[in-house]
């Protein structure tokens, strides 16, 4: 069985970080597969119970990790605007490394574009 899976089935609903991040890694595996609905669909979703919360670097994260599933999709402009605001909530954190790891990654997204 899958890591995401038994990760999912031994996560509690109130474990907001776990039930976001099997959703990500989950959403990662699915992309790579080209299984970009169920990608994109739980990536959102991991995205969604972000929000409900106060963890920025978590909230970056799982946005992030939605900008990879758009650019494995092809959706490079969606990727960029997610990877956007992931950034924004890094240096919102003060999180210096990821902050400095998205930028990279929109640089390059932003130079392949043209």
């Amino acid at each position: 069985m899958p890591a995401s899976i038994e990760s999912a089935e031994a996560t509690g609903e109130d474990d907001v970080a776990s039930q976001m991040m099997w959703r990500q890694v989950r959403a990662k595996v699915l992309a790579a597969r080209g299984e970009f609905e169920e990608a994109e669909r739980l990536a959102r979703e991991a995205v969604g119970l972000g929000e409900e919360t106060d963890m920025l670097n978590w909230r970056g994260h799982a946005l992030s990790d939605l900008a990879e599933v758009y650019v494995l999709a092809g959706r490079r402009e969606d990727g960029v605007a997610q990877l956007e605001q992931g950034l924004a909530l890094y240096e919102r954190k003060g999180n210096l490394a990821s902050a400095g790891n998205a930028g990279s990654v929109l640089a390059e997204l932003r130079q392949t574009r043209r």
